[in-house]
């Protein structure tokens, strides 16, 4: 006959049960609870951020600062981030680089900036402010030169007019110098509205008033036609703008204003077309423009580029995405919407192709 064990192995089975149960239950809740927190639209959740050597010799003291223009120009970050915003990102804000660059012109450490640029353009005012910086980097007397990855247009070309040279990797397009307002939609014969993220219903479809101009207090009414005045004013405004554009990359870039207005127009160049109309210095790789920087800075091969990189949420960013993947889709459409609604009231300096974008589904 089959003993059974003592009574008290029966009890410390029963305890251990009873105990790891708890335990589960006590985890799971907090696991959740920090979950529901980062999937909240409340307190900050944002990426760490720390240094990173890019190029040159990662044991020297003097520093080359990458400074990174990826993404549409807007103007100012948000006032406040989540975990959300860290997922999605690919927004440059004008101010916030105008920020990292005067740090660089009052670093000591800092010997030269290279200023990575990936940007179909953005806010007249976000571009402005990044020429503000770069101007200050330069009194400071450290060298500002400007690597383009792919493509820099409009306001990126603005923004970067002053550095000290332009460089573009193999393949890149550099130009169009032109200004933009609006992106007004005519609802024609609309019979009925949904939420606010849904679509207008209309018997006649929807036309898009494109102008490169803007006056009026109803003016970009979805709901009536522009009027001839109304196009008047905003292609007025438009121009002077504009002026001011080809004012500036004449200065900055040594350009001839009469050809940017009658030869170059808004085109977007390829690297070779784009040295020779003025927009760039030169075709070079990422290496050979830092080296261009320390050769400026007077470092001969004593340096290292060092940018900030943003990390990645990692697990929880991962836990996130699988359990709420529309919760990220919806954020990065919110997102998407608020940059085609600067973009598109605000005077932009963006490509067409870029700020359609944002603004079409």
């Amino acid at each position: 006959m089959e003993k059974r064990p003592p009574l008290g192995s029966d009890l410390f089975r029963m305890s251990m049960k009873i105990f790891v149960g708890i335990f589960m239950t006590i985890l799971s809740f907090m696991l959740i609870s920090g979950l529901f927190s980062a999937l909240s639209m409340g307190p900050a959740l944002t990426a760490a951020r720390e240094d990173e050597t890019r190029a040159g010799n990662a044991a020297s003291n003097n520093i080359i600062r990458q400074i990174d223009l990826v993404g549409p120009i807007m103007t100012h970050a948000p006032d406040s981030d989540n975990l959300f915003g860290s997922l999605t990102g690919g927004v440059a804000y004008g101010y916030e680089i105008k920020q990292q660059l005067l740090d660089a012109a009052k670093d000591d450490d800092v010997k030269g900036v290279l200023l990575f640029t990936s940007t179909p353009g953005g806010t007249i005012v976000g571009s402005a402010a990044i020429d503000d910086g770069i101007k200050a980097v330069k009194a400071a007397g450290k060298p500002v030169v400007v690597y383009i990855d792919m493509i820099s247009a409009s306001g990126g070309v603005w923004s970067t007019a002053n550095a000290d040279a332009i460089y573009a990797d193999h393949g890149s397009l550099i130009g169009s110098i032109g200004v933009i307002f609006g992106g007004f939609m005519e609802f024609i014969d609309p019979v009925a509205m949904g939420g606010i993220f849904d679509s207008v219903e209309t018997r006649g479809g929807i036309k898009m008033n494109i102008v490169t101009a803007g006056r009026g207090k109803d003016i970009g009414n979805p709901f009536r036609p522009m009027t001839d005045e109304e196009r008047a004013m905003l292609q007025a405004m438009n121009d002077e703008f504009y002026a001011k554009f080809v004012a500036h990359m004449a200065a900055g870039r040594g350009m001839d204003a009469n050809r940017i207005v009658n030869e170059f127009g808004a085109g977007i160049f390829s690297n070779d077309k784009a040295e020779a109309n003025g927009y760039i210095d030169g075709t070079k790789t990422y290496q050979e423009v830092a080296a261009e920087v320390a050769t400026r800075a007077n470092l001969g091969e004593d340096y290292r580029v060092v940018g900030v990189t943003e990390e990645d949420s990692g697990m929880l960013g991962g836990l996130i995405r699988a359990v709420n993947p529309q919760g990220v889709r919806t954020e990065e459409a919110r997102l998407k919407a608020e940059a085609c609604a600067t973009l598109t009231t605000e005077v932009a300096v963006i490509s067409m192709p870029h700020l359609s974008q944002f603004c079409l589904r």
